[in-house]
């Protein structure tokens, strides 16, 4: 089954990933508010797809999320804004996070640096241990190749002139 959102306020409690369930949720754009129940050992696949200001996120407050077998797939082939950071996760209990070989973060190329961070008390350690955290997306603009050769030639410029004096 799929779920998918673009924008209004959608709050759905229980648990929407039973054991071995499998499904989509996309999110599409930044219109939304969006807070979910449980997520329960998921083979889910969270396809979160960028419009031209952002995204919006998903909210877990008051109850575990367990992404070991779900897959996580992030498109900014739309987005047209500057340096941010946006939240895709924001949990108040974490039991696992995203396994690497299950993300994937396109659309950003040449024009976006793009870093995804999973912060959670799983990120660095065995799972004994549980706590709020969050998944999101840092996007820095890359310079365009004439403003980075004009930066390099005034650095250029700066050292042959100290050299001079």
């Amino acid at each position: 089954s799929t779920i998918q959102i673009s924008g209004g306020n959608h709050v759905i409690g229980g648990r929407h990933a039973a054991a071995n369930a499998s499904g989509t949720v996309q999110v599409i754009g930044d219109g939304a508010t969006i807070q979910f129940g449980q997520f329960l050992n998921a083979e889910y696949t969270f396809d979160f797809d960028f419009n031209a200001d952002g995204i919006s996120k998903i909210s877990t407050p008051t109850s575990y999320s367990y992404f070991a077998g779900a897959s996580l797939e992030v498109d900014g082939s739309l987005y047209a804004g500057g340096d941010a950071v946006f939240t895709l996760f924001d949990f108040s209990q974490s039991g696992t996070i995203f396994d690497s070989a299950n993300i994937s973060v396109t659309g950003f190329e040449g024009k976006y640096d793009v870093v995804l961070t999973q912060d959670s008390p799983f990120a660095d350690s065995n799972g004994t241990n549980s706590g709020a955290g969050s998944i999101y997306l840092t996007v820095t603009a890359v310079p365009e190749p004439s403003s980075a050769a004009l930066l390099g030639l005034g650095g250029l410029a700066l050292i042959l002139r100290r050299r001079r004096d």
